[in-house]
């Protein structure tokens, strides 16, 4: 369960936090795998607002929040 949006919203995917951790062995001679590259995203979500004593974001100016409102989404 996602902690900032409703189960089953479009908003489920973009607003949500991940994480992953690698265990790959001890010294050179363990190794299973080497990480050569990594690389990181965000962003600032500003179209969403959520309310006090609410418990999820909400949709507010923008595409989605106009096209969410008619119940197209």
């Amino acid at each position: 369960m996602n902690r900032h949006t409703a189960p089953g919203m479009v908003l489920e995917y973009v607003a949500s936090a991940g994480a992953v951790a690698f265990l790959l062995g001890k010294g050179e001679t363990e190794l299973i795998a080497r990480i050569e590259q990594w690389t990181s995203h965000s962003w600032d979500q500003n179209d969403y607002f959520r309310l006090e004593g609410e418990r999820y974001i909400q949709p507010g100016a923008g595409f989605y929040g106009w096209v969410a409102n008619w119940g197209l989404l």
